[in-house]
């Protein structure tokens, strides 16, 4: 989320890899991830998207900044849902993979379908809470 960038490079400190976050290794353009998602020109529309975080906070950031920001990566897009994944830490797909299939499924299923995401807690049965935003 742009909201993140100024925070983590002011933790880190300008210059640093992990200012512009390292992800698997790989150095990231935050920069040019913040542009993707909410430049000019780059309106997703209803294009379906699922915003799903961690249940326990593993990060620098202040919690309350890490709540908002995750929660408001669901507008992104009209047609967009937030969730959180119980159980889980950073490595959501690793700590609770029913959540990650069940989103999976029910973006493919929008997409094709082209209708609109279903409500958060029909797509969720299990191992998910839907917090709101």
């Amino acid at each position: 989320h742009e909201d993140e960038i100024e925070p983590y490079r002011r933790f880190y400190g300008e210059g640093s890899p992990d200012a512009d976050w390292v992800d698997g290794g790989d150095l990231l353009d935050i920069d040019a991830t913040a542009e993707a998602l909410r430049g000019p020109g780059h309106d997703l529309g209803g294009l379906p998207v699922i915003a799903m975080r961690a249940e326990r906070y593993e990060d620098v950031l202040s919690e309350a900044l890490w709540r908002r920001t995750q929660a408001d990566l669901a507008t992104i897009s009209t047609d967009g849902v937030y969730v959180m994944a119980l159980g889980s830490g950073h490595l959501v797909l690793r700590d609770n993979r029913t959540a990650v299939l069940e989103a999976v499924a029910a973006l493919v299923e929008a997409a094709r379908g082209g209708s609109p995401l279903p409500a958060c807690a029909t797509i969720f049965v299990a191992d998910a809470e839907c917090p709101s935003p």
